[in-house]
């Protein structure tokens, strides 16, 4: 048996440029890592078929069939001509389900890179960040999420690396007893009509360092934001109630807030106050973890 950590992430900043023609929405975000994380798993399949198991505390209402990344992963990595024993997967879930945390995507590049392990005939780095990026926009992020990095395009373009901010911070993350699909968010977003790609061509590797961006230091604005308010009122008054405690950002499209604390007494602290109010509450640390909390 083999098994990998998924690290959630955070969206430091989130910038909407436009809506492009092909009907997606072009925009500017720092990705950071997080100390938060899934385990997956995985061995050769004791019969004649792969099959997926998730438990863990916020395992309710994920799939275990097609449905999941994890699944759709298994299948275009091997469709590109990848070989490796079928597998059994055992998914251990801690990251919230569709609350802008990237948990999905992150479990479908632990996924990848563990076929790569197995692997009889892996697949070329090159071919593995394609397959990624079909999987979703994030999933190419969470290949190697060791650094900060502001991403474009739909978010599969690399723009920036940069060391994590704020280290030594812990994050408060709280979130609604709800989800927000970000179809559904990006809906209500309103972005003027872009005529092409404006940042195409930009795309760089893990490897590279291209220059003339710097990560802030501190959270920057979330343009989903109102619309996230637009399309889920509820997630409004949620946002009042802990703003009330301190200042939090919107990760994603939502539905989990964060909130920097400098040490992890003053997040204890906090955490006990929006706790009361929160579905889900859960300290974690800046930057990836090598152990789930």
């Amino acid at each position: 048996m083999l098994s990998r950590l998924a690290p959630a992430k955070i969206n430091w900043s989130l910038e909407i440029i436009g809506k492009r023609a092909d009907g997606f929405h072009e925009l500017k975000s720092w990705f950071v890592p997080i100390g938060l994380c899934d385990n997956l798993s995985a061995s050769e399949a004791i019969q004649q078929q792969a099959s997926l198991r998730v438990c863990g505390p916020q395992s309710e209402g994920v799939p275990t069939h097609e449905g999941n990344l994890i699944c759709r992963a298994e299948l275009l990595w091997r469709q590109a001509g990848g070989q490796a024993p079928l597998l059994d997967w055992v998914l251990t879930k801690l990251i919230p389900h569709g609350a802008g945390l990237g948990g999905g995507s992150s479990d479908a590049a632990a996924a990848l890179l563990l076929l790569q392990e197995f692997a009889t005939r892996a697949l070329s780095q090159t071919s593995l960040t394609q397959v990624a990026a079909q999987l979703g926009s994030d999933v190419p992020f969470f290949l190697n999420p060791t650094a900060a990095e502001l991403r474009g395009g739909r978010g599969e373009q690399v723009l920036s690396r940069a060391k994590i901010p704020q280290p030594g911070a812990f994050l408060v993350l709280a979130a609604p007893g709800f989800g927000c699909p970000t179809p559904l968010v990006y809906q209500a977003v309103g972005a003027p009509l872009i005529g092409h790609n404006s940042l195409q061509g930009s795309t760089h590797s893990h490897s590279q360092e291209p220059s003339g961006f710097r990560c802030p230091s501190e959270p920057q604005p979330n343009a989903l934001e109102a619309a996230a308010h637009s399309a889920f009122p509820a997630l409004a008054d949620f946002a009042s109630a802990i703003q009330r405690h301190a200042l939090f950002h919107l990760s994603g499209s939502g539905s989990c807030y964060f909130s920097v604390c400098l040490n992890f007494e003053s997040a204890q602290k906090l955490a006990s106050k929006v706790r009361s109010i929160s579905h889900y509450c859960q300290i974690s640390s800046m930057g990836p973890s090598h152990s789930c909390p």
